[in-house]
């Protein structure tokens, strides 16, 4: 059985959040005006922010879409598109709460805490020390790969999982 120290925990997680709003301050700083990444987003960013201003309309669950494959829709719960929910309920909870701008980059910056997390605690189980599981967790979170991509491609910025997987198979 593992025992997880909280304090430990609690500390990577508050460590990952500081980083994270570090790192995206200008776009924290100004959080529904300023889209995370480059002056001019690419054509993701813009229609993934176009997304969450359509995801505005729909309930969490639609059986149904109109704003993917378009002209005639997509299922929501299409096996395609079962990978964007990790992303997209998330970024529906916050343009709730923040609007469509706001949400692209909460979920962004929720992306970089959940890596970073999820690489804490496979290393963490395999080391049994939580320094090195914090700077490897900040390694895979902040890696060159996912802040290049974190400008146009929110879905590869989630990619907690692989960590989740390994350890899994352990």
């Amino acid at each position: 059985s593992i025992r997880w120290p909280v304090p430990a925990v609690l500390t990577a997680l508050l460590g990952y959040v500081a980083v994270t709003v570090f790192a995206m301050w200008p776009a924290f700083k100004d959080l529904s005006g300023t889209i995370m990444g480059s002056l001019q987003p690419s054509d993701a960013t813009a229609g993934g922010t176009w997304t969450a201003y359509q995801i505005q309309v729909l309930p969490p669950f639609a059986s149904h879409t109109p704003y993917m494959v378009a002209p005639q829709g997509a299922p929501f719960w299409d096996g395609t598109w079962i990978t964007k929910l990790g992303w997209l309920l998330p970024q529906w909870f916050f343009v709730e709460v923040v609007g469509a701008v706001g949400s692209w980059n909460l979920a962004l910056a929720l992306g970089f805490v959940l890596d970073g997390m999820a690489m804490f605690g496979l290393t963490r189980w395999l080391t049994g020390r939580a320094w090195v599981g914090f700077v490897a967790g900040l390694l895979y979170a902040f890696s060159p790969f996912h802040v290049e991509e974190s400008y146009a491609h929110i879905g590869y910025v989630y990619s907690f999982i692989f960590p989740l997987i390994l350890w899994a198979g352990l």
